[in-house]
């Protein structure tokens, strides 16, 4: 048992020398089952739910399910115009219900928020867009317990977009805050919840090049977190990915203006430009970043060898930078949407190429490229009791006093716990409460400020 999970654990995140990583076009578009999907995938069970922005019976866009092995395809609804044109951004999903946003369209032509049963029965236009109230709502949706938080494009008080909320039901639709310039303005990505905080980025600013904030869903108060400079990244596209109190994201510009990966705290703390693209290795990226373990993955809409794009992956420190695969125009061009993971599969869509030059959806497989992480030296672990059950003690002793990140990882390569830790110079013991984790395998991994790792492997009995 310990060698299969250590096998993997090795595919999932240290690379195979006998594996490869595989790319599959699972779908193409042909422009009758839709075209131009400018936005992610939604993952259930073997499903994949999505939109694209052209194609379909009018040719103004359509929501699909297909398979994660690209059968079985089935076109849900299509757009018409007046209940929705031009969808962007993924589709968020409760129990059986899909809910999303289409940018433009619908009674007023602004846009409208929609939901749809899973088998493409009961759409219902739930809120239409009319410039004062927001006009052209962006990326995807946020869901919290029955409300739903989005951003709009234009509309508002100053006609610079907005935030809001509105229950799932289609009522009680709030205007939380109107972008005024100064606080950002013309949003393109979406909103990242963490508690009672949301969390986005928008264009505007002090400088003019964008700034990422939080917004209380309570409204009672809203922080200016960065503003963009140019030179530490400009005009951003795509949403935050929050781990801890670190949030991840993507820009356009920086310093060789073909866009930047980043980190900084919740608190406007500690920003770090983890890798400026330059072209050969990707550029403008304009989705988010997915995250598992200390590895993030994200694709550039252009670049890499072919200039049609590529998906990559770094580790959260910004070192060990990977460019995965390069698209070449027939295996797609051009991805403008986050990657959603399963496993050790990513799920994508490209807005362009394929074999119509409408755009795929692509899976890729066995993530291969990801080298090992340096052993991390000077440091030692123990984990007691082994097998465990609600508790877990680990001791870890360090040559020096340091930094460290620690995460549990289980045998899909999902993380179920990350925290930081502050070590003295010898041994520190901690305990945790593992009760709330299913029975299984697992990794406890040590992580320093320059991505040198140490890890155990532990059992839940």
């Amino acid at each position: 048992m310990k060698n299969s999970f250590l096998l993997i654990f090795s595919v999932l995140f240290l690379g195979s020398e006998t594996g490869k990583a595989q790319y599959n076009a699972i779908l193409n578009f042909n422009g009758t089952n839709g075209s131009n999907p400018g936005g992610n995938l939604t993952l259930s069970g073997n499903l994949l739910y999505g939109m694209t922005g052209k194609g379909g019976l009018n040719n103004e866009g359509c929501i699909f399910s297909v398979q994660t092995d690209g059968t079985n395809y089935t076109k849900l609804f299509d757009f018409n115009g007046t209940n929705g044109d031009s969808t962007v951004g993924s589709l968020i999903l409760s129990g059986n219900v899909l809910y999303g946003g289409a940018y433009k369209g619908g009674v007023n032509g602004d846009g409208c928020i929609f939901s749809i049963n899973t088998n493409g029965s009961g759409y219902t236009d739930l809120f239409d867009f009319n410039g004062t109230n927001g006009a052209y709502p962006v990326d995807s949706l946020t869901l919290s317990g029955n409300i739903l938080y989005g951003m709009t494009w234009g509309g508002g008080a100053n006609n610079q977009g907005c935030v809001f909320s509105i229950n799932t039901d289609g009522s009680g639709y709030t205007d939380l805050l109107d972008f005024n310039g100064t606080n950002g303005k013309n949003p393109n990505g979406s909103l990242t919840l963490s508690g009672n905080l949301l969390y986005g980025m928008a264009n505007g600013g002090i400088n003019g090049w964008g700034c990422i904030f939080s917004i209380r869903t309570d409204v009672t108060l809203y922080t200016k977190i960065l503003d963009f400079n140019d030179t530490n990244g400009e005009l951003p596209n795509g949403s935050l990915t929050i781990a801890g109190d670190t949030l991840y994201g993507m820009t356009t510009g920086g310093a060789l203006t073909y866009g930047s990966v980043f980190s900084i705290h919740t608190d406007g703390t500690g920003y770090i430009k983890l890798l400026d693209f330059n072209g050969t290795n990707g550029f403008y990226p304009y989705g988010s970043l997915t995250l598992s373990g200390n590895i993030l993955y994200g694709t550039t809409s252009g670049g890499g060898a072919n200039g049609d794009g590529c998906i990559f992956s770094i580790y959260t420190n910004g070192t060990g930078y990977n460019d995965l695969l390069d698209f070449n125009g027939s295996n797609g061009n051009a991805p403008y949407g986050s990657l959603t993971f399963s496993g050790n599969v990513l799920y994508g869509m490209t807005l362009y190429g394929g074999a119509n030059s409408d755009g795929v959806i692509f899976s890729f497989a066995g993530i291969t490229g990801i080298n090992e992480l340096p052993a991390l030296s000077g440091i030692d672990m123990s984990v007691f009791p082994n097998p465990a059950s609600a508790f877990i003690q680990y001791t870890i002793t360090s040559k020096e006093q340091t930094g460290v990140k620690l995460t549990i990882i289980d045998v899909l390569g999902r993380t179920v716990s990350a925290e930081n830790l502050n070590l003295q110079q010898g041994s520190n013991t901690f305990s945790k409460d593992v009760s709330g984790l299913s029975k299984g395998e697992y990794l406890l991994q040590v992580i320093n400020p320059i991505g040198n790792s140490i890890q155990k492997q532990f059992v839940i009995k």
